[in-house]
């Protein structure tokens, strides 16, 4: 102890501080030539923190050495709001800076943002102090306090200053509680190595911000891979007026640890998933069919192809127009021909036979069978005229069969045709067979 004392003694002696100036303001920078064969301290020390609490004072230097700049500053001194913040340097050309960062959880205020502040510098300095944990400070005379495991224990800690303890855990399922009192704390937890030395719990460590309304917040205390001895430090910075935190830290239980297993979370989340995946397909599949059915045309293509081919616009109809789109045929269109002998665009009937199986005109069925019907009637129909003008002088009055609907409703034909059974009439008989035919071949279809 009497060698150490001596050593610093020594080492304070031999040091010569070789430039000390006062500032007030809000940002500082100038630049100053060194011996680069020595070492420097430059030193920041803060007379008077800015009113505005959401700044805080950060020393940087740049240094030159052999035509290398390098930037170099305390960051754990910046991020414990140290009072003093120390930078080691061996370079022929500095620049120091000071100004203000903002810490990001604390709003902006209207305060004053000045600083009053104190750089020195010193020449051939002691060596840079190394504290070893649980000490902590500028020269490790100051101790974290160790707080025992299932226990609450409740720091009061002063406005605007850093309160630092630590925890000893033999695993890793331990909760931390934090619960303010009715002042805003931040609380930053950080894993360290309790042989190593002292890093302190800062703002740049996971924080846990606590408002002043009686909040409380639970962490669990995870320890790193890396980390051979568990010692979890806590730091507790108090944002308002002189005021207690609780912070309490117990074991997990086992039921707390297996009441959802990761292996029923994962059944779970994958049956949810195949659920989802076997509606999607049902969903799709319905309203595929749907669409099919909707799509599906009440007079087929084949039966429009078959018997109402496409053919250019005949020259009778290039001044008439067509009765679906009212639109006059143009020599350069393509029509479809119905057996009803009405002429439309291709596209035109086209889409009419998707709803519709009657002619946009006469309303005579197209579907397949009462073509048939219709086009066979037509036949014997005008088969039976040629023998009526052969044979007649005179012509008996009809109703022509091209003139006529078949369809299914049509049962009652033979009372729609008018036949001369007089006995003047020499082609009774004949006509009487083709009218008879005729009802046969309808009963047939």
């Amino acid at each position: 102890m009497f060698l150490q004392i001596q050593f610093i003694f020594l080492s304070v002696c031999c040091a010569t501080q070789i430039y000390q100036k006062t500032f007030e303001t809000v940002f500082m920078e100038f630049s100053y030539k060194l011996d680069s064969s020595k070492t420097h301290l430059i030193q920041l020390t803060i007379k008077k923190f800015p009113d505005d609490q959401s700044c805080l004072p950060y020393l940087e230097v740049n240094s030159t050495f052999n035509d290398v700049t390098q930037t170099l500053y305390d960051e754990q001194g910046y991020a414990t709001k140290s009072k003093v913040q120390s930078i080691y340097v061996q370079s022929d050309q500095i620049q120091i800076s000071v100004s203000n960062k903002k810490l990001t959880f604390i709003p902006e205020s209207n305060l004053s943002q000045v600083i009053q502040f104190t750089i020195t510098i010193i020449d051939s300095p002691p060596e840079k102090l190394v504290c070893n944990f649980p000490t902590y400070g500028s020269d490790c005379q100051q101790n974290m306090e160790e707080f025992e495991t299932e226990t609450s224990t409740s720091l009061i800690v002063p406005k605007y200053t850093w309160n630092y303890v630590y925890y000893i855990l033999d695993n890793y399922d331990y909760k931390i509680e934090a619960q303010s009192d009715w002042a805003s704390f931040v609380v930053a937890l950080l894993p360290v190595d309790k042989a190593s030395t002292t890093t302190l719990p800062s703002f740049q460590s996971n924080l846990m911000l606590l408002n002043s309304n009686g909040d409380t917040k639970e962490v669990k205390l995870l320890r790193p891979a890396e980390i051979s001895s568990y010692v979890f430090a806590i730091g507790v910075y108090n944002l308002d007026e002189d005021a207690a935190i609780t912070l309490t830290l117990h074991q997990q239980s086992e039921d707390e640890e297996d009441s959802f297993p990761l292996w029923a979370i994962l059944t779970i989340v994958g049956v949810f998933i195949f659920g989802i995946l076997i509606s999607i397909y049902i969903i799709c599949q319905i309203r595929k069919q749907a669409k099919v059915y909707e799509e599906q045309p009440k007079i087929s293509l084949e039966v429009l192809d078959k018997y109402m081919p496409i053919k250019p616009v005949p020259k009778h109809q290039l001044t008439e127009t067509c009765c679906v789109c009212l639109v006059q045929f143009l020599k350069r269109d393509q029509t479809r021909e119905t057996p009803c002998k009405h002429y439309f665009h291709t596209n035109c009937l086209r889409d009419w036979t998707r709803k519709n199986t009657t002619c946009p005109v006469c309303r005579q069925e197209l579907g397949e069978a009462d073509i048939q019907k219709y086009l066979c009637l037509s036949q014997m129909t005008h088969k039976n005229e040629i023998d009526n003008s052969n044979s007649h002088q005179g012509e008996l009055p009809k109703i022509p069969l091209t003139q006529l609907r078949i369809s299914d409703h049509d049962i009652n034909t033979r009372g729609l045709i008018i036949i001369d059974n007089s006995p003047s009439n020499q082609h009774s008989h004949s006509d009487r067979l083709s009218l008879n035919l005729i009802e046969d071949q309808i009963v047939e279809n």
